[in-house]
């Protein structure tokens, strides 16, 4: 009840008897202003206010400074300057000149205005304040009993099943902050707040069941709607990134993450992290490829599997990576017939051990699967079987970037983009293929090729010589020059078409709109000074 008592003190009787507005009286006599001014700008307004009316005005101030009540400590934390309440009245004049001097006078000093509480609305006033007090503390009743809430379920030993102390405080935190992130996203309209968030579509529904049920029981309380918007229908979002949700589960998750590390995909984009649940545990098995060591891998995968069960645990959102990455490392252990690196006799082999020479036991034989483990035992066993390994690397790596670059062009096709199509998925495609694709094609027909009595050529020579072919891999004399000319002259131009033509296309793209939106802009103008024109021309009428 402070503001009514310095009303009180400041306005007099007879003027707050009046039933009048702010600056308007019925008998036209008097207009006052009324309102706060910071209190270091109070003594030079006064001086100034009494030369220009020399006097002939009626003028009170009261100092609201409350700092000799708070420390200083305090005071520097508010960073609140201090302020005055002030009472002016003064006689109206034929042209009210004196009442805009003052008015300017008091827009230079930071005024700001306040309505008179004139006699008539004090009860009033006094009513809004109590009601005003109340509702502050009924929200800080409800605040600290929220907050007792949260605290007591910190406290209490069911919080969430299988979730510490430490973890369930973690998650607290994160959904405050996140919830103080999106505030910034709130816009107000009216008396209405709103907030434009992206929900997956099989969520929309349950979302929407529980804010209907929010707020139930209490009648002061409104619960949200919520409003399902599409693409089309609200043209400010047609240009912004629209987030890419994953419907992930314990198996897809880590390889999700290991796509995300290098790249999100977009929204409706073809998700690689399908195929990396394979790919990536195969290329570990490539490297790792030991029976002995992938088994105790796949072992520890397994009991990670069968064993742990708690979705907050780290082990848990991996276990189906190791036991996956233990499988493949097991499968190539068989394929380069290691155990603990050293031999694995699974089969027999189709070479003669007690030979000096290690002689073919027959032309015919093939060793059952994998390489054969009489490998291990001669003496250019690091130069062939690093050789077989890089060239199966290659073998296998030349396929997974054709995969990609295939992804790339089906993407380009769903959003209609057919210079990403045209200039670089099928030139990059034809580029890998003429390429390492052809020497993945040249490494595979060299291993089933059976070289007895001749000198089988050199891959890396065959690309040194790549249009001079001294020994020929394949086919009829003539058809490899012939078809590596064809390769060559496709890689250049697949060059050309991947460099150029797009940012072409692009620059005259940009260059267009640009021009429309500079005719825009010049429309736009140009109806401004129209209606500028038009005001001018009924205000000078009327």
């Amino acid at each position: 009840m402070q503001a009514i008592q310095l009303c009180e003190e400041m306005i007099p009787l007879d003027f707050a008897k009046r039933d009048s507005s702010f600056d308007e009286h019925d008998d036209k006599k008097l207009q006052a202003f009324y309102g706060l001014l910071p209190t270091e700008n109070l003594q030079f307004f006064q001086r100034i206010l009494f030369r220009m009316t020399r006097g002939n005005i009626f003028f009170k101030s009261k100092n609201l400074d409350h700092s000799e009540e708070m420390d200083e400590a305090d005071i520097k934390d508010c960073d609140l300057k201090p302020k005055s309440l002030i009472f002016i009245l003064t006689p109206s004049g034929d042209e009210n000149i004196l009442y805009a001097k003052i008015k300017r006078l008091l827009l230079t000093n930071n005024f700001e205005s306040l309505d008179i509480p004139y006699m008539n609305r004090r009860n009033e006033m006094r009513l809004g304040f109590e009601q005003e007090i109340n509702d502050n503390r009924q929200v800080l009743r409800k605040t600290n009993m929220e907050i007792e809430e949260i605290l007591t379920t910190l406290d209490s030993d069911d919080k969430v099943p299988g979730l510490g102390f430490i973890s369930m405080c973690k998650l607290v935190i994160t959904r405050e902050l996140n919830f103080a992130r999106k505030l910034i996203f709130i816009e107000k309209r009216e008396n209405l707040y709103s907030l434009m968030v992206w929900v997956p579509k099989k969520y929309f529904s349950f979302l929407k069941t529980e804010m209907e049920q929010m707020g139930e029981g209490e009648d002061a309380f409104t619960p949200p709607k919520l409003i399902e918007h599409h693409l089309r229908d609200v043209s400010r979002l047609r240009d912004k990134k629209i987030p890419t949700y994953f419907d992930s589960d314990v198996l897809k998750a880590p390889f999700q993450e290991i796509v995300d590390t290098y790249g999100v995909p977009r929204y409706q984009e073809a998700n690689p992290a399908l195929f990396t649940i394979i790919s990536f545990p195969f290329f570990f098995g490539l490297m790792y490829g030991d029976v002995g060591h992938g088994s105790l891998m796949l072992v520890a995968g397994t009991l990670l599997v069968v064993l742990v069960n708690d979705p907050n645990s780290v082990l848990y959102r991996i276990k189906w990576l190791i036991f996956l990455m233990g499988i493949f490392a097991v499968y190539c252990g068989l394929i380069y017939s290691e155990f603990f690196a050293t031999p694995l006799p699974l089969f027999k082999s189709c070479y003669n051990v007690e030979s000096p020479k290690f002689d073919k036991v027959s032309p015919d034989c093939v060793y059952p699967f994998g390489l054969d483990y009489i490998w291990y035992l001669s003496e250019n066993e690091t130069s062939f079987l690093n050789s077989f390994k890089m060239k199966f690397s290659i073998i296998i790596g030349v396929i997974q970037m054709l995969f990609g670059t295939f992804l790339k062009g089906t993407n380009a096709i769903y959003f209609g983009k057919w210079e990403d199509l045209i200039f670089e998925a099928i030139p990059q495609f034809l580029f890998m293929f003429v390429t390492f694709g052809y020497m993945s094609f040249c490494i595979i027909y060299k291993w089933l090729t059976n070289w007895d009595g001749k000198e089988p050529p050199s891959i890396i020579q065959l690309f040194i010589n790549f249009t001079n072919v001294e020994t020929p891999l394949y086919g009829p004399e003539g058809l490899q020059q012939s078809l590596q000319t064809v390769f060559l002259i496709t890689c250049v131009v697949c060059f050309f078409l991947m460099i150029l033509p797009k940012p072409i296309v692009l620059y005259f793209r940009q260059k267009n709109e640009h021009q429309k939106g500079r005719r825009l802009d010049t429309t736009d103008d140009e109806l401004e000074s129209k209606n500028a024109l038009f005001r001018k021309s009924i205000a000078s009428t009327y």
